[in-house]
């Protein structure tokens, strides 16, 4: 009987003839040569590849997605790729005066984007890998009862700037460019929450207030890839 070595797969080792032990790095050789080049030139295997190849990256095949206030922990390869690609989210919400929290969040304090609400404003922003913060903020604080936010990014190309306006009430009310985008995605462990931001934070300006819980009431957020 083929015997296999506990964690074999982990190491790098796939299990061959008989039992022995092969480098997927000699299978790709035969199979995918451009791949295991790639993999092999800088020692940082799909790091390296996702950078070359960005539509490589594990995602849903979906293209729409409905959420509320229930939706936490969603992990980032199974939601919306909201900082790498197009997208439109529309969002509905009954807000309080001074309204403060978390509206959605994707990612973590290494890298993410969040919508929140800071003392009745509006606020977006792109952390992108910790080197660079772009933030939107809107100039009016939004007064108490029910709003229909809607947040606008146009990514040309994977890595390319992206051009995000938003809205509220079909009247734009802030507006940035994000001077360049995670090609693949944000982290490995973060996720999509709805509400609130749980995990590590996206934002620096609402860290000590983590995990920032918006305090008025969710009804839907809906987003659509463009």
């Amino acid at each position: 009987m083929a015997h296999r070595e506990p964690g074999a797969r982990h190491l790098g080792f796939q299990q061959g003839h008989l039992g022995t032990l092969q480098p997927q790095g000699g299978l790709l050789a035969g199979r995918e040569p451009r791949r295991q080049g790639a993999e092999t030139a800088g020692g940082d295997g799909a790091g390296i590849w996702l950078r070359i190849h960005p539509e490589d990256r594990i995602k849903t095949p979906y293209t729409s997605w409905q959420f509320d206030a229930t939706t936490t922990r969603l992990p980032e390869f199974a939601a919306p790729g909201l900082g790498r690609e197009s997208n439109h989210v529309t969002g509905d919400a009954e807000f309080v005066d001074n309204a403060s929290g978390v509206l959605y969040a994707l990612g973590g304090a290494s890298g993410g984007l969040t919508l929140y609400m800071d003392q009745g404003q509006l606020v977006y922003e792109y952390n992108m890998m910790i080197i660079e913060r772009t933030v939107a903020r809107s100039k009016d604080k939004l007064a108490a009862g029910r709003h229909h936010i809607e947040v606008d990014t146009t990514i040309t190309k994977p890595g390319a700037p992206a051009a995000v306006v938003l809205t509220v009430d079909g009247a734009e009310v802030a507006r940035a460019t994000v001077g360049r985008t995670v090609p693949a995605a944000f982290t490995a462990s973060e996720t999509l929450d709805v509400g609130i931001d749980l995990g590590s934070p996206v934002s620096l300006d609402y860290f000590d207030r983590r995990p920032f819980t918006f305090d008025g009431k969710i009804e839907s957020v809906n987003v659509e890839l463009k």
